[in-house]
């Protein structure tokens, strides 16, 4: 493509085209009489050739426009391409940002029930814990009193069941 200077004087221009020159040189040396000692019929095709010159010069320019305008047209194309991308890209994230949401809920859900199950699970234990010892004592207290077989059995079951306690315990705790 071609660039045009806009700051370009037009006698600059002028002085560049050959014809230009070639006339300007004639009026100089013959003036108005150096006219007359040229052939009509060179004058003639010489202005032809201007006006072929100026021809081409516009189908040039219309040909340059076209493309122009079709650069322009695929340049419109890529931005709205471009556009389109971005929003697609845009509602991707969004899309993501939204799950990533969803499941930190769902994680904090879940942590919350588990600390709450927890919770209860060790009131549990310690309740029995406490039931535990109290049943120890009254096994203490009864085999002061005497000693039998149903109250070794009750101290084995008791042993049981304090063993499976602490284990259920440090189960919950780790």
């Amino acid at each position: 493509m071609r660039t045009v200077d806009i700051f370009k004087w037009i006698s600059d221009e002028m002085l560049d085209d050959p014809r230009v020159l070639r006339y300007g040189m004639v009026l100089a040396k013959g003036g108005i009489k150096g006219l007359k000692g040229l052939d009509p019929v060179l004058v003639w095709i010489d202005a032809a050739v201007a006006v072929f010159d100026a021809c081409g010069s516009y189908t040039r320019y219309l040909t340059q426009k076209e493309l122009n305008m079709q650069l322009e047209i695929a340049n419109q194309e890529l931005r709205e391409t471009t556009k389109a991308y971005l929003r697609m890209l845009e509602l991707d994230y969004e899309t993501i940002r939204q799950e990533q949401e969803h499941r930190e809920a769902a994680l904090a859900r879940s942590i919350e029930r588990h600390a709450a199950q927890r919770a209860r699970i060790l009131a549990e234990i310690k309740g029995q814990g406490d039931l535990v010892f109290r049943v120890h004592r009254l096994v203490c207290e009864a085999r002061l009193h005497g000693y039998t077989q149903d109250l070794d059995d009750l101290q084995s079951a008791l042993d049981t069941l304090v063993g499976a306690s602490l284990a259920c315990l440090t189960e919950n705790i780790n």
